[in-house]
């Protein structure tokens, strides 16, 4: 039985995708992967939430620690979009608006800026470097 195709949508016979041999390897490295993350968390005193893992594809976007990714592009390509936060970056644009309108220098409203807009998209960027 044909399915669709990886990006295209025109059917494709499943023996042209991928072999089992890559399947199996690509299995294998993710187990690793767990594994190796289950090691560190336990040494740091983390346990893992198994009820919130996710499946996902490169075409799907995900969301982590408030913000919203898309994988599946090489590190330095230009295909990689970058995150944005949970709820979009309008939150902050309305912050930045209203404190345009504040009395008061520039240097007070720059501060202003650091302490409420930074916050919305900045605080977990530490975690995901």
């Amino acid at each position: 039985m044909a399915g669709p195709g990886p990006r295209t949508g025109e059917a494709m016979e499943p023996e042209s995708e991928v072999s089992e041999a890559e399947v199996e390897r690509q299995q294998q490295q993710v187990s690793a992967a767990i594994d190796i993350t289950a090691r560190f968390d336990e040494a740091i005193g983390l346990k893992e939430n198994v009820k919130k893992r996710q499946l996902w594809t490169r075409d799907q976007k995900v969301e982590h620690l408030g913000l919203r990714c898309q994988g599946g592009a090489e590190a330095n390509s230009a295909d990689v979009a970058a995150p944005e936060p949970r709820d979009g970056w309008d939150p902050a644009r309305d912050i930045i608006k209203k404190l345009a309108r504040l009395p008061g220098s520039m240097a007070t409203r720059e501060r202003l800026a650091i302490i409420f807009v930074c916050p919305k998209y900045r605080w977990s960027a530490p975690l995901i470097e």
